[in-house]
């Protein structure tokens, strides 16, 4: 057991690089899975934790975890994928749970589990975008599956006229306002700044907005809230819409003229 925990603190030492010396000490009183645990079939609680560690580059988990438990750093596209594709929802959560046992966290874990749930949510956005530009998407994602295709499997496949339109639509917000607009859409967490409005509404446009919406409400993460995210989505557009159009103002006319008019009307 205490070469294991030696190898699980090693692996784990990217995602959580305070816990070196207490590490091993809060590892020994962590419990067995539970019989109902939704994570992979594992011997332990403890092997299933070093799996989903072992998932994270050492320099991305150093990221997470300082984007997660201090808020000071920004976590990358190339660790949100690693993040949403490799560990995914359940691996984040359950690792950042672990952390909070230290007796240093517990104070501020509800600040804690705020921040990684932004920081997941965040990582979804952005690779979802990301996705839409570099590789396309397919009009016809499996409902069954609600995956997103990956970049491995389809990198090499011709895009479709669709997936050429989609890709072009999230490539005019891509990257920062992108997140800006999606973050307030899906999460409902930010506000859209000017600067992306005037993107979305005279370089986007309607469709193009409404079809990437679409494309991400297709992952499972979002379908139970269907219909808030398409309000938003109305929402966002309505408001940026307004902004870079306001209503024209009537310009009153000289005295003189509106009585002139006025009389007119009634001969």
């Amino acid at each position: 057991m205490a070469t294991f925990n030696k190898n699980l603190c090693l692996m784990l030492l990217c995602f959580m690089m305070s816990l070196s010396v207490t590490f091993n000490i809060v590892l020994s009183n962590v419990a067995p899975a539970p019989s109902n645990w939704l994570g992979p079939v594992s011997p332990s609680y403890e092997s299933y934790l070093a799996n989903c560690a072992s998932n994270l580059d050492p320099i991305c988990g150093r990221d997470i975890y300082f984007a997660v438990f201090y808020g000071n750093t920004t976590v990358i596209e190339d660790c949100c994928d690693e993040l949403v594709s490799d560990v995914g929802k359940v691996c984040h959560d359950d690792m950042t749970k672990f952390v909070l046992t230290k007796t240093k966290f517990k104070s501020s874990d509800v600040e804690i589990l705020e921040r990684s749930q932004k920081v997941w949510n965040d990582c979804v956005v952005t690779v979802s975008l990301g996705l839409m530009v570099k590789t396309g998407v397919s009009r016809e994602i499996p409902e069954a599956s609600g995956r997103i295709y990956d970049e491995k499997n389809d990198a090499e496949r011709p895009l479709s006229s669709y997936e050429e339109y989609l890709q072009h639509c999230a490539a005019k917000l891509y990257p920062n306002c992108g997140s800006n607009i999606f973050s307030a859409i899906f999460f409902g967490n930010e506000t859209v700044t000017c600067d992306c409005c005037e993107k979305l509404v005279n370089d986007v446009g309607k469709r193009c907005h409404d079809d990437m919406t679409k494309f991400i409400l297709q992952r499972p993460d979002y379908r139970t809230k269907k219909n808030q995210i398409l309000c938003r989505s109305d929402s966002v557009w309505n408001d940026c819409f307004s902004l870079e159009n306001p209503p024209l103002q009537p310009i009153a006319a000289p005295f003189s003229d509106s009585v002139a008019l006025q009389s007119d009307l009634f001969m």
